[in-house]
């Protein structure tokens, strides 16, 4: 059987996430006026697109999802390949990791727009860029490779805060993986990881900050054996690796040996990060 992973573009229709247990939010900056009053035309449909006009995820040209110039953006950083990467230090723990390109441009607008926006149509877009990372790994990796072949491999979401959670009413990135994983029966979902006490917001902490808030934070949902698989720690974007290197914790204590991470996007701060990005 072969390792290749399927790269073949996920369309960026409602069917395509439902087919995938994706359930859209009624936001008329993810769906079109016409799906928002429900097949009307007419008056309806220019009210509701006044009311909340569709905008694109990218870079704010109204009218479509995501434009024509933004789409091809990502699809140029999909055809790219996934290279190892890994944060400067690197904490303790820290698996090896993959990631498709820097968190910047398009990218970086695409995931906010989905995350924190409420865009749940993206997440075809970012699960075409998940999976593009993931095929770089599996021809960087011959272990994770036979892995796959062998379908010993669990994919495992890195943690949402439950604030978070409870604030956007979904869990963005198990939309992204879902989707990511419909069309790759050898790769099972399995997201036992959870966030057991309070933790700040990541966002403006520096490296040693992130590993003090997160240190101890996570843990497992019962007791799985991971013993004898190979799990990828899924997230979308990688920083300072504070998050990979706590969620790794957890999986090694639940017996699990090989591990790996597989990121979108990985942030450079000032240099002290080493990548090799594909940029949109």
């Amino acid at each position: 059987m072969s390792s290749k992973i399927s790269l073949h573009p996920l369309a960026d229709r409602p069917q395509d996430l439902r087919a995938a247990g994706v359930r859209p939010h009624r936001d008329a900056r993810t769906w079109t006026p016409a799906s928002y009053c429900g097949g009307l035309s007419g008056v309806l449909g220019v009210v509701a697109d006044l009311m909340a006009p569709v905008i694109c995820a990218g870079c704010g040209m109204r009218g479509l999802d995501l434009c024509p110039g933004c789409r091809a953006a990502l699809r140029r950083v999909a055809r790219g390949d996934s290279k190892p990467t890994c944060p400067t230090p690197a904490p303790d723990m820290m698996p090896r990791a993959w990631a498709l390109t820097e968190y910047a441009g398009t990218v970086r607008q695409v995931i906010v727009a989905h995350k924190d926006e409420g865009r749940v149509a993206m997440a075809t877009e970012l699960a075409c860029l998940w999976r593009a990372a993931l095929a770089g790994a599996v021809a960087d990796d011959p272990v994770l490779a036979s892995a796959i072949v062998n379908r010993r491999v669990l994919v495992i979401p890195i943690p949402s805060r439950p604030a978070s959670l409870r604030e956007r009413g979904r869990d963005p990135w198990r939309e992204v993986l879902k989707v990511a994983l419909a069309p790759e029966p050898r790769l099972q979902l399995n997201p036992i990881l959870a966030v057991r006490r309070r933790v700040v917001d990541q966002a403006g902490l520096s490296a040693s900050e992130r590993i003090v808030n997160l240190t101890g934070a996570m843990g497992a949902r019962g007791r799985p054996d991971l013993t004898g698989w190979l799990c990828v720690l899924a997230d979308d974007v990688l920083t300072t690796g504070a998050t990979l290197s706590e969620a790794a914790r957890v999986v090694r204590g639940l017996g699990a040996v090989d591990l790996r991470a597989i990121v979108i996007a990985a942030t450079v701060r000032n240099g002290s990060q080493r990548h090799h990005m594909n940029n949109p």
